[in-house]
């Protein structure tokens, strides 16, 4: 079964676009799901606790509709996915993941597929349209589908948010069910750091009002309006916590850098890879190609990758004598 792309969907008439998401949604439907909590999540739900080292809080429970929905979620490091465990299950909900499996080795993919996730190979067009079918039979089902809308982590030092992909949209069209901004908003400590498990005092969930999307209105200006909430909620936020880091002027760039290269590389089980991971990346018109900031060999702060072997540099401040 395969999803028709955005152009071709703005060419069908109204009564066309109602019979395309008709044999969609029942393709969905077909699909086997469970509309329980897994044993996956449940058991995860409660392994991450002694894993995140951080607190959490939930704010905006009440905005989630109760015969699931389609979760649009920022993506900031390697928490994400068990903070959606854990919050769902704290919530009695049943959630999967949409969850990529290219950059998972055995042991991950395994552990990602027992708590009900969905998972795809981002380098395959067919594997993403038929997780996409998957997660929204799913929603369908009763599942609350997470989806992380940037498709990969944003680590710009100041831009809330990287542009949302259309998947959610096309989800929610399919689906009938909404759409709910959310926000992983991982309040970081303000000081250099020796470890990951030291970069978070907490991490604050919040679930903005859903919103209904239009089958019959382009899926861009709908994402792009997503994408604002999101970048206001995510803003708001920071506000609250003091963290006004909306302009490059207001970032240190050494604890940025220390912040950066732990998230990368000393995550449990984990690294991410900078040159690989940014051409799932999206960008909009004139908005700079750029998702992280180094320091280079003038110890200028400047777009670019901090690697792997730079860790003498970057934590060489926090040794002692």
């Amino acid at each position: 079964m395969n999803i028709l792309k955005e152009s071709e969907i703005n060419k069908l008439s109204t009564s066309a676009k109602k019979y395309y998401y008709e044999i969609l949604r029942e393709y969905c439907l077909s699909l086997k799901s469970n509309p329980n909590i897994s044993t996956g999540q449940k058991l995860i739900s409660k392994i991450a606790p002694i894993q995140r080292n951080f607190d959490y809080e939930v704010i905006g429970a009440e905005n989630l509709p109760k015969d699931g929905a389609v979760i649009v979620c920022n993506h900031s490091n390697s928490h994400d996915f068990f903070t959606a465990l854990e919050s769902f299950n704290n919530l009695g909900l049943p959630v999967s993941v949409f969850a990529a499996n290219d950059d998972l080795n055995f042991l991950s993919s395994s552990v990602f597929n027992f708590a009900n996730a969905t998972l795809v190979d981002r380098n395959d067009k067919q594997s993403c349209q038929n997780g996409l079918l998957e997660l929204t039979g799913k929603v369908m089902n009763g599942n609350y589908g997470v989806i992380f809308g940037e498709s990969t982590w944003n680590l710009h030092p100041y831009r809330a948010m990287n542009a949302l992909k259309l998947g959610p949209a096309r989800s929610a069209c399919i689906s009938g069910r909404q759409i709910v901004p959310t926000i992983f908003e991982y309040v970081e400590v303000p000081n250099l750091c020796e470890k990951e498990k030291e970069l978070y005092s907490k991490c604050i969930i919040k679930f903005g009002k859903p919103i209904t999307i239009n089958p019959n209105i382009d899926s861009i200006s709908q994402m792009l309006y997503v994408e604002e909430i999101m970048i206001n909620m995510r803003r708001e936020l920071w506000q609250e916590q003091g963290k006004l880091k909306a302009r490059m002027k207001i970032v240190e760039p050494n604890l940025y850098v220390n912040h950066t290269w732990l998230k990368k590389f000393d995550a449990l089980a984990f690294e991410y890879d900078s040159e690989s991971e940014f051409k799932y990346l999206y960008f909009r018109g004139n908005t700079p190609k750029e998702n992280e900031y180094h320091l280079n060999e003038k110890r200028l702060f400047v777009p670019g990758i901090t690697r792997k072997e730079d860790k003498a540099r970057v934590l060489v401040p926090l040794r002692k004598k």
